[in-house]
């Protein structure tokens, strides 16, 4: 990278920075941390090594939530009347909806949706988003 102008090179190091914090390869490490790391880097940074060269940091700095403090979160609820009962929706979790005949029914099946979602989200690894501020 050092035949690239700075301007660019700043660029392409905060794009990679973005894309692993919002993979969520780096969780814990902050935006500042990751650019650190990037900068103090001495070998040729490709995406095929990109990983190796933030795991050691990634898991010193990181200890993995328990399942139980993700499923503690308060997500926001959205309700929506239809014709024939309802239909509820945590837009903070992709994909988790639910309905019933009534909102009480709709809620409690949301409920168990929200569950679902982030246990299977943990399961895979995959990130769980914190709840929106409402």
């Amino acid at each position: 990278m050092g035949d690239l102008p700075k301007t660019i090179q700043s660029a392409w190091k905060n794009a990679i920075v973005s894309v692993l914090i919002e993979s969520g390869y780096a969780e814990g490490l902050s935006q500042k941390d990751l650019l650190l790391e990037f900068s103090n880097t001495k070998r040729m940074i490709s995406f095929d090594n990109l990983p190796s060269v933030f795991e050691a940091q990634s898991n010193q700095k990181t200890e993995k939530r328990s399942l139980e403090s993700f499923l503690a979160q308060k997500y926001p609820i959205t309700l929506y009347p239809e014709p024939e009962g309802y239909t509820v929706e945590i837009k903070d979790l992709p994909g988790c909806l639910s309905q019933g005949d009534t909102a009480e029914e709709a809620l409690q099946m949301i409920e168990e949706a929200r569950i679902l979602w982030i246990e299977s989200a943990y399961e895979n690894g995959d990130p769980i988003p914190p709840p929106s501020v409402s």
